[in-house]
């Protein structure tokens, strides 16, 4: 059952200048500002999930540049150490 405008309502419904109510536009305003928070959540949400995506993506690139070093300071001992036994 559609409640009964207060006051309040009946005042704010004067048009305005561009012909739109201010009833309206206070409820637009209202309702972008609460998908404003909404989108604002979500957005945090995503930076989140990429923010730890890029961090694991890092850990994973420095455990495999670790381990391609740990290759190549060995051949670099070993090629050494052929050499000095000639």
């Amino acid at each position: 059952m559609p409640q009964k405008p207060s006051k309040k309502t009946k005042k704010a419904e004067n048009s305005t200048e561009d012909g739109a109510t201010e009833d309206a536009m206070a409820t637009q305003g209202d309702n972008s500002a609460s998908k404003e928070c909404k989108g604002s959540s979500e957005a945090n949400a995503t930076t989140e999930n990429t923010d730890n995506a890029i961090l694991q993506a890092i850990n994973g690139l420095k455990t495999e540049f670790s381990s391609k070093l740990d290759g190549v300071l060995s051949a670099v001992n070993s090629v050494k150490s052929e050499l000095t036994r000639c």
